[in-house]
């Protein structure tokens, strides 16, 4: 390789070190995204509800919801942010997520 070539070469390493460092310090500087706000609410005809849910890093505790009552949590969401809820009433139960990494389950 001439001379030329070597500084050619060493221009494009610098330049793909560089665009490297750009986006690394775009990722960094990111501000996080918007709260995502999650909701549950007793709508069964009858009898109460109770209600646990988490995340692996979070656990919101046991809620018992009469007839039209409910709770809800704010959270900032990261790379696959996870909330699970327990569900139980009158012997049944019910296991689910409900929040998952941006698609919010509606039933």
């Amino acid at each position: 390789m001439d001379e030329l070539g070597v500084v050619n070469r060493k221009v494009q390493l610098a330049a793909v070190g560089l665009a490297t460092t750009i986006i690394i310090m775009i990722i960094i500087m990111a501000p996080p995204s918007s709260a995502t706000t999650t909701h549950i609410t007793n709508k069964l005809s009858s009898g109460v509800l109770t209600a646990h849910c988490g995340s692996k890093k979070d656990d919101l505790g046991n809620h018992t919801l009469a007839i039209d009552e409910g709770f809800g949590w704010s959270f900032g969401e990261t790379f696959g942010t996870l909330f699970w809820c327990d569900l139980q009433s009158e012997g049944y139960g019910l296991h689910f997520d409900a929040y998952d990494g941006g698609h919010p389950y509606r039933f």
